[in-house]
């Protein structure tokens, strides 16, 4: 299955690009210098840059290996 940016947009809860930007904006400028949020930002970026590199990587991945993957998503990140 070949994606395009056209066919997501057919989605029901599909976002243009340049509605994303605009709820960029708006989450940098309510963040402005306030420390912990700027923490919590990083953190979703870094979060949100692991899902793209899972998400892009998806389609090529074997059932073997999608299993493998969410089974190692359970435990990133967790502190027992």
């Amino acid at each position: 299955m070949v994606c395009t940016y056209e066919e997501y947009l057919k989605q029901s809860k599909a976002i243009t690009f340049e509605k994303m930007q605009t709820i960029h904006t708006e989450m940098l400028a309510e963040i402005g210098a306030d420390v912990e949020a700027l923490e919590l930002y990083n953190e979703l970026m870094k979060v949100a840059a692991r899902y793209a590199t899972i998400r892009a990587n998806w389609l090529l991945l074997s059932r073997e290996e999608k299993n493998e993957q969410d089974f190692l998503s359970q435990f990133r990140d967790h502190t027992f």
